[in-house]
């Protein structure tokens, strides 16, 4: 996905994890994060509660990307503040 948005003329960065993806917050501020929702470690609810709660990415779109889209899924990413839900990636 980061290749195809750098292709298109866009600048994107790849966090393979919770850590290196609010590390990186600090340096590249974004307009736009997709998050994994079941990643390891730190759930892609709480990587998104700590973005919000930041006045860096407080404002940042955040979409919510998983293999899962249970409707307690749909409900804890609308909880996290998300911008867009499983349930709205079809």
């Amino acid at each position: 996905m980061v290749m195809l948005l750098q292709l298109s003329g866009y600048e994107a960065r790849t966090a393979f994890n919770d850590r290196e993806a609010l590390a990186m917050t600090g340096r590249f501020r974004p307009e736009l994060v997709f998050l994994d929702i079941r990643q390891p470690g730190m759930d892609g609810h709480e990587v998104a509660n700590r973005l919000r709660s930041n006045p860096a990415t407080a404002s940042s779109r955040m979409i919510a990307l998983t293999g899962w889209g249970t409707s307690e899924d749909v409900r804890k990413a609308s909880a996290a503040g998300f911008d867009a839900q499983p349930d709205q990636a079809g």
